[in-house]
């Protein structure tokens, strides 16, 4: 978590020696979810969220790697990798179908301390403009004993 903190700093403290090292950066300071079935002991509501990401485009195509850290559904600390990807050909104005491919280092249970690795794509529609702030929607259907089912909302800011 420290370093994640010190990477930020140290991207946001080195920009005045090159106007390209933000170029293309997102910020995203809020996660929100709100699941379907809803028990008890489940975190519901504001993930302390933060991530960072990097977008490169290739032709067409847009490419955003990052990495981040979230409150999960057990109340334990998770860390994530993703990588978003979309196409120009499918963008229309504010939105941008996404898919997501992550992996996140995250609780699976609600009585355990332990974590485990789970890799896995999604779907995401991001709502906003290509620079500045925007949200991504992500629903999850119930899938057998993963997830009863949810959608989480992140907010960004791409510079």
């Amino acid at each position: 978590m420290k370093l994640l903190f010190a990477s930020i700093i140290l991207l946001i403290t080195s920009n005045g020696y090159s106007t390209e090292l933000l170029k293309d950066v997102s910020l995203y300071p809020l996660g929100i979810v709100k699941h379907f079935k809803v028990q008890p002991a489940t975190n519901d509501g504001n993930l302390n969220y933060f991530a960072a990401s990097k977008s490169y485009k290739k032709n067409a195509w847009m490419f955003e790697n990052g990495a981040g850290t979230f409150v999960d559904t057990y109340h334990k600390r998770a860390y994530i990798a993703f990588s978003n990807i979309s196409h120009d050909d499918y963008k229309y104005g504010l939105f941008t179908p996404m898919l997501n491919l992550h992996c996140a280092y995250k609780g699976h249970s609600y009585t355990a301390d332990d974590r485990k690795l789970q890799c896995y794509p999604l779907f995401k529609l991001r709502v906003g403009r290509d620079k500045g702030l925007f949200t991504n929607i992500i629903p999850l259907p119930k899938i057998g004993t993963i997830t009863n089912g949810l959608v989480a909302f992140e907010v960004g800011y791409k510079f």
